[in-house]
């Protein structure tokens, strides 16, 4: 193992900050385990994987491992780039951790400038972000090098992306460290903790407080394809508390069965508000599963205990696309021209106007167009 001596006051400082290879008594007093893995990093191939090995760190004094990988600083760009080992250390649930280099070792920018202290912060912070615009590019849509006299960070052309999303003059480096931290490895380790956790362990995640605990949980649960009494009801209990633990929770039921999805989301949908009940009409709206006349003839009940037009458009839309016909819907549509809100008895009378309707029902459609001729 290297020595620190030789280290600079401002690696050192780095050092401190991020670690430093083969310091720390957990893998003393645990073990380390090798695993093969196969990842697609966007920097080499879109569909060919690369073949790495990720190393899992267990201790005596931690219950959960840890896991970390020895990565190239750059996998595309210029080739005057300096190429140096990254360590980038995960959690259990593939959160990155922090990033380290071999004593000595630094990164550069172009021309072959060292970064600096305050890039190495800069750095950590890029890689922490899991909204990084890097994500949305390509490795060749990164810069632009139609301009023959740009100057850039790595290639002589100009970077597109937004500075403040990158180290200036180190795109392809910040790309390629992201794409590692963030992408393909972090579902293996997350698989990988999965496999050591009992149906049990992962409702106490989802009855906790941690949020990210909760998602791991709640994703595989619905991974699991758990159908036990347990899980559903914890996913019906937490699908309300945000929009993202809803969206979750409706994947869930989806890949459950077409009678548990349908009595599930209505009963979501009897305790959502309007926000929550747009999103619950959309999977609705969008599912492949197949519910029966009576469902929808009963879910028409929601005509009557919604305020909400958007919500109220939606109902309508989905009843032309699966009951239109249906009699008990005309029934359940007709007082809704008397509602005060215009938009919502105009949408109701276009509905009425295309149905074949009785005597009765006829006449309350052309005095509800009598009243409101100048609006229709």
């Amino acid at each position: 193992m290297n020595t620190l001596k030789n280290i600079k006051p401002s690696i050192f400082l780095l050092c401190i900050l991020f670690g430093l290879y083969g310091v720390g008594k957990s893998q003393s007093t645990g073990s380390l385990i090798k695993h093969a893995i196969s990842v697609i990093h966007p920097g080499v191939s879109a569909e060919k994987p690369l073949e790495c090995t990720l190393v899992e760190a267990t201790s005596r004094f931690e219950p959960q491992s840890t896991y970390y990988m020895d990565v190239e600083s750059v996998l595309c760009g210029s080739k005057e780039c300096k190429v140096v080992t990254v360590r980038i250390h995960w959690d259990e649930l593939g959160r990155y951790k922090k990033f380290e280099m071999r004593n000595g070792a630094e990164l550069e920018k172009n021309e072959g400038k060292p970064f600096t202290k305050e890039d190495y912060l800069k750095m950590d912070q890029i890689l922490k972000d899991l909204n990084s615009p890097l994500q949305e590019f390509y490795k060749d849509e990164l810069v632009d090098n139609s301009h023959a006299n740009a100057a850039d960070a790595l290639s002589g052309a100009t970077v597109v992306i937004d500075k403040n999303a990158v180290v200036e003059g180190a795109v392809w480096t910040c790309y390629t460290l992201w794409y590692w931290a963030n992408g393909g490895v972090v579902s293996t380790i997350r698989n990988m903790t999965d496999t050591k956790l009992n149906l049990a362990q992962l409702h106490r995640y989802l009855k906790g407080s941690n949020k990210a605990y909760k998602i791991f949980a709640l994703e595989q649960i619905t991974a699991r394809k758990a159908k036990d009494i347990i899980s559903h009801d914890l996913v019906v209990s937490q699908a309300l508390t945000s929009k993202e633990f809803l969206k979750l929770g409706i994947n869930y039921f989806e890949k459950i069965t077409p009678e548990n999805y349908f009595s599930s989301m209505e009963k979501l949908f009897s305790k959502a508000n309007t926000l929550q009940k747009t999103v619950l009409m959309d999977s609705f709206l969008s599912t492949d599963l197949e519910a029966s006349k009576e469902f929808y003839d009963a879910f028409g009940v929601y005509f009557s205990q919604s305020e909400s037009y958007q919500v109220i458009s939606l109902l309508f839309d989905l009843m032309i696309r699966k009951n239109e016909n249906s009699s008990v819907l005309i029934e359940q549509t007709l007082p809704l021209l008397q509602n005060e809100n215009i938009l919502i008895s105009r949408r109701a009378y276009w509905f009425l106007k295309k149905r074949k309707l009785n005597k009765e029902q006829n006449l309350a459609v052309q005095q509800f167009a009598n009243k409101h001729k100048g609006m229709l």
